[in-house]
């Protein structure tokens, strides 16, 4: 166990920094995204990434869950290009006694059975929402683990009216920012 994480409970979270430096991009070369491809910035700015991992409870360490957290983090930011503070990351854990894999309960079984669903708003390309579906999975394998063949994973998109941002609409929020944007520019002109 890295010093930092023997500082006890709550203390862990910069050994995880530390383990996640390496770059998203690492994780899946492959799959850059094209700058043709890119969201452009002021449609990008008010959407808010959120992402679940739904994992068997006491089947991975609390270390490399956060690793994971982390991780998944900067992925979503590097490829969605948003502000990383934007990102939203829950995993929730189920007794075993609570997930079927095929015909078993996992309790019986032992099977792992990895889950996620992330939501963005709609206008994102197909390129961003395979190599995040690419990504999640190579990054539940490599922090927990796992073999990808058992991962599954789903995409939900979102229309700007029906996302909340501090209780305001996704929509109402990015038309004040492109308004504030085109007075700053026409002020400066």
């Amino acid at each position: 166990m890295p010093p930092e994480v023997a500082r006890g409970p709550g203390h862990y979270c910069d050994a995880l920094r530390h383990v996640a430096q390496g770059s998203p991009s690492a994780i899946v070369p492959a799959l850059r995204v094209p700058s043709s491809a890119r969201t452009p910035t002021a449609e990008r700015d008010s959407r808010m990434p959120i992402l679940t991992y739904q994992l068997v409870a006491g089947q991975h360490d609390d270390f490399a869950i956060g690793e994971l957290l982390l991780r998944s983090a900067q992925l979503f930011a590097e490829v969605t290009e948003s502000p990383v503070e934007r990102i939203r990351v829950f995993a929730d854990e189920r007794p075993a006694s609570r997930v079927c894999v095929g015909d078993a309960l996992v309790s019986e079984s032992g099977a792992t059975a990895p889950f996620f669903t992330f939501w963005l708003m709609e206008g994102r390309p197909v390129e961003q929402r395979h190599r995040l579906l690419a990504g999640f999975t190579a990054l539940l394998a490599e922090t927990l683990g796992v073999d990808p063949a058992h991962v599954r994973g789903v995409v939900h998109v979102a229309n700007p009216g029906d996302w909340a941002i501090a209780g305001v609409p996704a929509s109402v929020v990015r038309q004040r920012e492109i308004e504030a944007r085109a007075a700053a520019t026409s002020e400066q002109s």
